[in-house]
């Protein structure tokens, strides 16, 4: 007879492994556009090649910088269900042409459930002419904060992050985004993501000093995790 741990093992761990290689390589995100003489939309689609009926949140970032390199960015953001073999077309951003401005969209699809990124596009558009699509790692726009909270205390320590973090002179030159999921009670976990992966989190508690605590060990780790990087850049040949 065979060992029983085995079919244990078997049955426990495989269908994770399975539905993380399932997600990556069956749900497809891609960032069209369309123009006409009033400007340009930029349209977000998921396409599920798989047979299952799944839910999954989305956010759409479009940045702008005029030769000023002044920045100013539209997003869109929500929940979503698309069927078997569907592709469902999400909400759109549509600005107004301007040959001075260079155009910047990314779109991610988040497996909230599982916590997971699980896909991604990104297109760049130079005075009315749409290149490929480029490696993410070189559409990062600066000091781009995403409030994701629900709550009043997710959305004051939101605030004060926000604050704080455009009184420092240097941005960081990838997405912050600033989740909230609820626990016991009324008490909430508050997570830090940074380029979609999760650098920090801690519990709510509805007191000023401690926000004030918590936005500046935010602070602290998210400007560790950019020297880091700054560092890594410098030494590459």
């Amino acid at each position: 007879m065979k060992n029983p741990l085995f079919f244990l093992f078997f049955i426990c761990f495989f269908p994770f492994g399975f539905s993380q290689e399932y997600n990556d390589s069956l749900i497809i995100a891609t960032i069209e556009t369309e123009t006409d003489e009033n400007g340009i939309t930029f349209i977000p689609l998921v396409q599920n090649r798989s047979q299952l009926h799944s839910e999954y949140n989305y956010l759409l970032l479009v940045k702008k910088t005029d030769q000023n390199n002044n920045l100013s960015v539209n997003r869109q953001a929500g929940k979503f269900t698309v069927t078997p073999n569907e592709t469902k077309k999400l909400s759109s951003i549509h600005l107004n042409k301007n040959p001075q401005l260079n155009l910047k969209a990314l779109l991610y699809i988040r497996d909230e459930n599982q916590n997971l990124l699980i896909a991604k596009d990104s297109i760049e558009i130079h005075a009315n002419e749409i290149s490929a699509p480029v490696k993410e790692t070189s559409l990062m726009p600066l000091g781009i904060l995403v409030d994701d909270t629900k709550t009043k205390f997710g959305r004051d320590f939101y605030d004060n992050l926000f604050t704080q973090y455009n009184q420092q002179p240097e941005k960081f030159d990838f997405i912050v985004q600033v989740s909230e999921m609820p626990h016991r009670g009324t008490t909430s976990i508050i997570q830090i993501f940074a380029n979609n992966e999760m650098v920090y989190e801690f519990f709510s508690k509805p007191d000023e000093e401690y926000v004030n605590f918590q936005v500046s060990q935010t602070l602290k780790i998210i400007q560790r995790l950019f020297q880091s990087k700054s560092l890594k850049n410098e030494f590459k040949y």
